[in-house]
């Protein structure tokens, strides 16, 4: 706890949590919030400010993959699909990793 008596965040009943994030979420995300307000909790704004950014960056991934998965699921042209894997993909450079090492490497090959 830091070294004042001043509070940086109201309470957790006065912050109006959101419940459903807890146990509907995907676990990841979900620990990633608990955390979060964990950290509000012990009232530490520099480790809620990081945690905050790891709740922000597992939700960005989570949804990332599942657009990925949805769009691999409606079988896309190779092309399409090359264009995706070939690193200069932005999908990929949100998500820092590889999602298809399944795929037919010869098939979906990057150009070059």
């Amino acid at each position: 706890m830091p070294e004042t008596s001043e509070t940086l965040f109201p309470p957790r009943a006065a912050r109006g949590t959101l419940d459903f994030v807890v146990s509907a979420s995907p676990f990841p995300l979900a620990l990633a919030y608990a955390r979060l307000h964990a950290e509000m909790d012990r009232q530490e704004p520099i480790a809620a400010a990081w945690q905050l950014r790891d709740a922000f960056e597992c939700l960005l991934k989570f949804t990332t993959g599942m657009v990925i998965a949805d769009y691999l699921h409606a079988k896309p042209n190779p092309g399409q699909v090359k264009f995706l894997l070939c690193g200069r993909s932005i999908f990929l450079r949100i998500c820092g990793m590889v999602f298809f090492y399944p795929l037919d490497r010869k098939k979906y090959s990057a150009p070059g």
